[in-house]
């Protein structure tokens, strides 16, 4: 069904502007006049012209948006000048442009999720999601309330791995471009010298003069082959299998597995949270959930707990019996079901796991940071051992000599 932009007036003769979707202009006048409005204009928007708007944003102007509106929410302000407030002081050019339709959008009929899903590269499905069951339940003040606390915890744990992996991949590049200079410029000087000398090479330097050799010679086969191997893999990790190969084995890297399932599981608890405090079913929380953990094995996990659930199973039977969540969270659900608290024990679980991501980052990558400076101490004193091996054999045969 089309969508057409329109301007009307009121019995009062107020103008009022919105968007609204009708198989005509005719049928767009008749759904107006039967909500006491004249139409002076309208025209229908186009598929590209209704994207255009559309695009994605910084995750703070989502923050500002949540907290704003769910701040004039619960201050009994309608939704409309809560709207407006938020269009006169964003300072994105991109999402004022997507404020400005959701406003008109509105304004035209819509509720508050509809025109939000008008816009889904801004606005996540699961985000629309959960607006929508907190206009249902009449929560959407502490609905959106909750969903800014979520996207600043998010901010939070992006900003922490951002710093955390800093060092680590200052350090594999410094071993990077160290290797590749040595191996280019240093190496290939040497290897005159240590040829000249007549003397049989030891292993570790004729590695090295090998290495040496094939990283000058074929250096554009070599930068073109790791370009292809990098678009092939992201390629296949686009299909099915290759998705669910590559979550299973992030799952069982060390160190990185248990921090990647914590931050997986991090994010369903709190999903999990804000839409059970939303009044939402809790087949329908597995359903919505199932998008959020952002991993297909544990994604998987929570689709073979929902039809569990459907089968008549307890919500913590059901996740038990998938093998994918720790104990201790299973406890914890299954507790917060036999007393009737499960509002209060899902906050538990979140409070746990907001504890216990940041901790893992700093025991994760704390612990690299010896390894990695190793590996770059074995590097630089392999490489020269295996250059000065040979020299050192030479001075040795002269001073025998000598005496």
């Amino acid at each position: 069904m089309p969508q057409y932009t329109f301007r009307a007036k009121d019995d009062t003769g107020k103008t009022v502007r919105g968007v609204m979707a009708a198989d005509s202009e005719e049928a767009l006048a008749a759904a107006l006049d039967a909500r006491g409005l004249y139409l002076i204009e309208a025209a229908e928007v186009r598929r590209g012209q209704a994207r255009a708007s559309g695009g994605k944003v910084k995750r703070r102007e989502l923050i500002n948006f949540c907290i704003h509106l769910s701040t004039v929410l619960g201050a009994g302000v309608p939704i409309v000048a809560g709207l407006e407030d938020m269009i006169a002081q964003t300072t994105s050019p991109r999402f004022r442009l997507v404020l400005e339709d959701v406003l008109r959008s509105v304004q035209g009929g819509l509720s508050f999720s509809e025109a939000l899903s008008r816009h889904p590269r801004t606005f996540a499905p699961v985000f629309v999601n959960i607006c929508r069951a907190g206009e249902v339940s009449g929560t959407l003040d502490a609905v959106l309330q909750d969903m800014a606390n979520f996207l600043e915890w998010q901010e939070e744990l992006v900003s922490s791995v951002r710093q955390a992996t800093m060092y680590p991949a200052l350090v594999l590049s410094a071993v990077f471009i160290l290797m590749l200079g040595l191996f280019t410029f240093v190496v290939p000087r040497f290897a005159g010298i240590l040829l000249g000398l007549n003397v049989p090479l030891p292993l570790p330097t004729r590695l090295a003069l090998a290495a040496s050799r094939f990283t000058t010679n074929y250096f554009p086969f070599i930068v073109g082959g790791l370009v292809a191997l990098i678009v092939g893999m992201r390629l296949f990790i686009r299909t099915g299998p290759g998705r669910h190969a590559w979550d299973r084995l992030k799952l069982n890297i060390p160190y990185f597995g248990e921090l990647i399932r914590k931050v997986a599981l991090s994010r369903f608890a709190h999903f999990f949270s804000v839409l059970y405090k939303s009044g939402v079913g809790i087949f329908q929380i597995l359903e919505i959930s199932e998008h959020v953990v952002g991993n297909v094995i544990l994604a998987r996990a929570v689709a073979q707990a929902r039809e569990r659930v459907r089968a008549g199973a307890r919500i913590g039977e059901a996740l038990a019996a998938t093998g994918e969540f720790p104990p201790m969270v299973l406890r914890m659900i299954a507790v917060g079901e036999i007393t009737g608290e499960m509002d209060r024990t899902l906050d538990r679980v979140t409070k746990y796991y907001d504890r216990e991501v940041p901790a893992t980052i700093k025991r994760v990558f704390t612990a690299m940071e010896p390894i990695l400076i190793l590996c770059l101490a074995a590097v630089v004193l392999g490489l020269a051992l295996s250059l000065y091996l040979p020299l050192y054999d030479v001075i040795s045969r002269l001073g025998r000599g000598a005496r």
